[in-house]
């Protein structure tokens, strides 16, 4: 079953391929990476939002169609797991899709900033697209013309900030300037964690956050948790709840066991497969071996099978001159109007601009003054006297049989898909049953972690 796949990129633009949905998922990245002209493709992935808007992740050696469950082949381009070290890529395009990145976070409200860092970031941004600055060419509030913040939080205050700090930062290359860009964002609180809606013991809703050094735990939007990978002895899940087993602390003789509560359990399990990916990137040497097909079998067989930070950092396998690429405007198509000193919110002007492309309800209309309606009843009449023949009965009958064949074929196909779907949760909840059984025990020893700095702490904003 072949289909037009359509990945939304990070600077907004549309890639489409025609691709068979029964291929795997690493079929449909590496045509979106080769078409970026990326190389260390190992930060980034591709996937598709249900009907819950929940982010599902598309695995490299699992078919697309099984994957998409009905959804339409709709995808989104982006970074997979979020380097600690940025500036440590190898190429600078790496680095410049990192920025979109973050510069789209930040635009959404995912990662949020304080005033002085929105106009840090902004002067960063304006530099890499304008340069140094020119008292010739940046006459009056020109930075005004950017998207520095989400349109509720930028305000000529903050564009005047911009400006100042954009005076003080002359010099600086696109890349260098970039380079700064993504060394403040990486000290952000929330940069690189995804969150995740769950209620604790108590039924109080909470959020989950998974990110490079491990899992934190949100209330009203303030960290009352952390849970570092070297904590974390094993993470499972059973139906709709999701448990971590904790490191005893320095005056404890027992492991701790923490459960939280979701929504479904297709989302403790979504959540489940996060964290076994984001464990098994940055804090393996080498990912652990896919489990083979047996009979007997106890346990998920899911596994991480891409390369691990480690491995991608040692590879050396990028050979070629520093590609060349055209850097994105973060200018604004158009900037709103100012409402006590901010912009109106992004809803407001995209209900503005569905205004402005709604035609006049009779502009498609002909002129029925001069319509001649003499043709148009001389060929109803004629086609009311007109009957079909018996080849036209045959020739109707054939493309309806053939219809209903196809229609069936459609359905035996859905059928199966959904029955093995069915068998494989199954054998996952039945190997769920025992928390000892079940998920990729997660302890951590030193012939398989990485021994390095890298789980230091976000500073706080």
């Amino acid at each position: 079953m072949r289909a037009t796949c359509k990945v939304k990129l990070l600077d907004d633009t549309d890639f489409k391929c025609d691709l068979d949905l029964k291929s795997k998922g690493s079929v449909l990245f590496d045509q979106v990476a080769q078409h970026l002209n990326l190389e260390e493709r190992d930060y980034f992935g591709v996937y598709f939002l249900d009907a819950a808007n929940n982010k599902n992740w598309i695995y490299p050696l699992k078919s697309i169609k099984r994957q998409l469950k009905g959804n339409e082949p709709n995808f989104y381009f982006g970074i997979k797991f979020y380097s600690n070290n940025p500036t440590q890529l190898h190429e600078d395009i790496t680095r410049y899709f990192y920025v979109l990145q973050v510069r789209k976070d930040i635009m959404t409200g995912k990662l949020p900033c304080s005033f002085n860092t929105y106009a840090l970031l902004g002067a960063y941004t304006v530099q890499a697209e304008i340069g140094d600055y020119d008292p010739e060419t940046c006459i009056g509030n020109y930075v005004s013309e950017f998207q520095i913040a989400p349109d509720d939080v930028q305000s000529e205050e903050l564009e005047q900030r911009v400006m100042e700090y954009h005076k003080e930062i002359e010099g600086q290359t696109p890349a260098d300037a970039e380079a700064h860009f993504l060394e403040n964002s990486k000290k952000l609180a929330l940069y690189g964690v995804e969150k995740y809606f769950a209620y604790d013991n108590e039924a109080v809703r909470i959020e989950i956050g998974v990110s490079a050094n491990g899992l934190y735990v949100y209330r009203d939007q303030l960290r009352i948790n952390r849970f570092a990978w070297p904590q974390i002895l094993q993470i499972l899940y059973k139906k709709k709840k999701f448990y971590i087993k904790v490191r005893p602390a320095q005056n404890e003789n027992y492991e701790k066991k923490i459960g939280f509560r979701l929504a479904t359990a297709a989302d403790a399990k979504r959540l489940w497969k996060v964290c076994i990916e984001n464990h098994a990137f940055f804090r393996l040497l080498t990912p652990e071996k896919p489990v083979k097909k047996s009979f007997f079998r106890f346990g998920s067989k899911f596994r991480y099978s891409g390369r691990t930070q480690h491995q991608a950092k040692n590879a050396n396998d990028i050979n070629r001159p520093p590609p060349e690429f055209n850097r994105t405007s973060s200018k604004r198509l158009s900037t709103p109007p100012r409402i006590g000193g901010a912009a109106e919110t992004a809803e407001h002007q995209e209900d503005d601009n569905r205004e402005e492309e709604v035609e006049h309800p009779t502009a498609h209309l002909a002129d029925v003054e001069n319509f001649d309606t003499s043709n148009l009843n001389k060929t109803e009449t004629e086609e009311k006297n007109v009957l079909p023949t018996q080849e036209d009965i045959e020739q109707e009958r054939e493309a309806q049989e053939a219809e209903e064949n196809a229609e069936e074929e459609v359905e035996k196909e859905r059928e199966e898909e959904e029955e093995e779907e069915a068998a494989e949760e199954a054998e996952e909840a039945k190997a769920h049953e025992d928390d000892d059984d079940g998920p990729p025990d997660m302890s951590v020893t030193t012939a398989s972690v990485v021994q390095d700095d890298e789980d230091h702490e976000h500073q706080e904003d």
